[in-house]
């Protein structure tokens, strides 16, 4: 029986992206070469696969994206770009705009000792052989044929490199900014980081756009954790209404190295997230938290997959989703235990908010337990605010609008409050806030 998808037009902008650059004929040719015909063949996914039963990206398939070209990215000033997205911390900054490198927006002068931070496309053109263990190994195109239209397509990217023993106390920041060359661009960016053995790192990215562009920004992640390694990894998307935002995340985790992925969404027409942790020696451990806030037509979707691959590795996962007017939010989290995998401990939640009769919230946890010796759990709720906590607030002289919006923003708060960083706390507050039109929560921000 044939895979069902979206079959890709003849003439589709597309065929035109892949022919430009297989005539180049560069670094990872045979692997552009087989990830495109994977991608021609199978097409876009279609509703009526498991892993895209809630998300139909037929408005993607729907729409000719083109490339930006360099001199229209160069010809973007600075100022516009930090506008769109004014800087969330200090610190190492790489910008992408139209997934392709805008230095002007970037600060990468003076490197904490033991990073190495560059375009992927310097890279590729310098030292291809120097990205040849991490492009291609782990990212599969067989679960996210997404995956499969951005290693055919990719132009430029993110290397991101720690050192032994290198801990980066100031967080690095990578600028997702497309639609701002003009409409309906197809961005590719492939991100490509690994810590070494008791590396530490965080890393924010920030996924903006311009609205009323219909742009799409297709990032793939590949993650190698090496020995008590540890990445905070937030990311957090901000996309005008207008926008399409595919994300898919590798992460391969050695001995009692740590993954946090932090993930707070907000913004895109649609937005799809896969996160793929591989536990693969003993003592790895990953926590995934997140927020999905999807209002008016906004799709949010978030995949997890965490793999436990080795005995005494631990998970810890945490979502939340919180539904209005009439968006929809989806979250699929499957937890695997490897056969003869012992003393696995796995947790994962996810508490769900629906504030109108025209949101829908999907919620699927799965376990899949090949082992024994394991302590394992999943737990889903889905329903509305508390009417006795609504009556009791306003029994005490709030006004209705206010006690609601206290109970939905003490809702967020319990995962926005992971993040370590009282400048992202705040901007995320202000998110929330935003969303509800409240001047309530702006209020506690005021100094």
């Amino acid at each position: 029986m044939s895979t069902p998808s979206v079959g890709l037009k003849p003439d589709s902008a597309w065929h035109n992206n892949f022919a430009a650059l297989n005539a180049a004929n560069g670094p990872f040719a045979d692997l552009r070469r087989q990830a495109w015909s994977e991608f021609s063949a199978k097409g876009f996914p279609d509703p009526r696969e498991e892993e895209w039963r809630w998300t139909n990206v037929s408005p993607i398939a729907g729409l000719d994206f083109t490339d930006a070209d360099q001199s229209a990215v160069a010809a973007v000033s600075a100022e516009s770009v930090l506008a769109l997205a004014p800087s969330l911390a200090e610190g190492p900054r790489l910008t992408l705009v139209d997934g392709l490198f805008h230095a002007a927006a970037s600060n990468l002068a003076d490197l904490p000792e033991g990073l190495k931070l560059h375009p992927l496309a310097a890279v590729l053109a310098e030292d291809p052989t120097s990205v040849s263990e991490l492009l291609g190994q782990q990212a599969e195109g067989r679960l996210n044929r997404f995956v499969s239209m951005n290693t055919a397509l990719m132009r430029d990217g993110v290397v991101i490199e720690v050192a032994d023993n290198a801990q980066i106390s100031t967080p690095v920041t990578i600028l997702h900014a497309f639609g701002l060359t003009g409409p309906q661009r197809s961005c590719q960016p492939r991100v490509l980081i690994r810590l070494g053995a008791h590396a530490e790192l965080t890393l924010i990215e920030q996924h903006v756009s311009m609205a009323k562009q219909q742009s799409l920004n297709n990032e793939v992640l590949e993650i190698t954790l090496g020995e008590n390694a540890k990445l905070n990894h937030v990311i957090l998307g901000e996309a005008a209404d207008d926008s399409f935002m595919i994300i898919a995340a590798w992460a391969a985790l050695a001995r009692d190295a740590h993954y946090r992925s932090l993930n707070y969404q907000f913004g895109g027409k649609l937005t799809r997230l896969d996160l793929n942790i591989s536990e693969d020696d003993t003592g790895a451990h990953s926590e995934l938290i997140g927020l999905l806030m999807p209002r008016g037509h906004q799709h949010i979707d978030t995949h997890t997959r965490i793999h436990h691959n080795s005995a005494h590795t631990t998970s810890n996962e945490h979502y939340r989703a919180i539904a209005d007017e009439h968006g929809r939010a989806v979250f699929k989290g499957r937890i695997l235990v490897a056969q003869d995998a012992q003393k696995i401990e796995a947790y994962q939640s996810s508490a769900n908010l629906i504030l109108s009769d025209n949101a829908e919230i999907d919620a699927k946890p799965e376990l899949e337990i090949y082992a024994d010796d394991v302590k394992c759990s999943h737990g889903a709720t889905i329903g509305q605010l508390d009417k006795e906590a609504l009556y009791y607030l306003q029994s005490r002289g709030i006004s209705k609008s206010q006690a609601r919006e206290l109970l939905i923003f003490g809702f967020a708060e319990e995962v926005i409050n992971h993040l370590d960083h009282p400048e992202l706390r705040a901007h995320l507050t202000r998110r929330v806030a935003g969303n509800l039109a409240s001047t309530l929560l702006e209020d506690f921000l005021k100094p």
